[in-house]
């Protein structure tokens, strides 16, 4: 899908690498479970880490996020913000805009795609700050989502369930 006239032109490239995971954690509202997705960059581009941060904070600024902001309702967020689409077999897409060159993907547990049906919603961090510690295991993603710069270097949206 091309972009229509008033999209911003981001250019994948500038990331290095988007990864996505998510996960069941206790509900920033009440006391059942709730569904968290979290973006990040690799920052493995050919243009530095210094790039990837920059492309990541285009992309967020773009589709209406900004570091350091919590976005409690969607709408809030422009037309071209990001959407979750969860696909059969607890596959889980996080969409930009209409841009099919911007979405990033990951597998999810039977847990949390219950979880997001239920709440209709998902709590996603979007951090600018690279992850660069090898595999993305449940207790790297705890001790990165632990971190004071990560909670600085982050947008945080609910996100609603397409």
């Amino acid at each position: 899908m091309s972009p229509r006239a008033n999209d911003p032109v981001i250019d994948p490239r500038e990331f290095g690498g988007i990864a996505l995971t998510g996960w069941v954690g206790p509900s920033p509202e009440d006391s059942g479970d709730y569904p968290f997705l979290l973006l990040y960059t690799t920052g493995g581009t050919d243009r530095g880490v210094s790039a990837a941060i920059l492309g990541m904070a285009a992309l967020l600024k773009a589709h209406g996020l900004h570091v350091g902001e919590m976005l409690h309702a969607p709408d809030q967020l422009t037309t071209t913000t990001a959407r979750v689409v969860v696909n059969p077999g607890h596959f889980v897409e996080l969409r930009w805009g209409d841009d099919e060159h911007l979405a990033s993907s990951t597998h999810v547990t039977a847990e949390w795609e219950h979880a997001a049906r239920s709440r209709r919603e998902v709590l996603l961090t979007a951090c600018v700050r690279p992850f660069r510690r090898g595999p993305m295991t449940v207790d790297a993603r705890e001790r990165f989502m632990d971190e004071r710069e990560t909670q600085r270097s982050s947008a945080f949206a609910f996100l609603s369930i397409a």
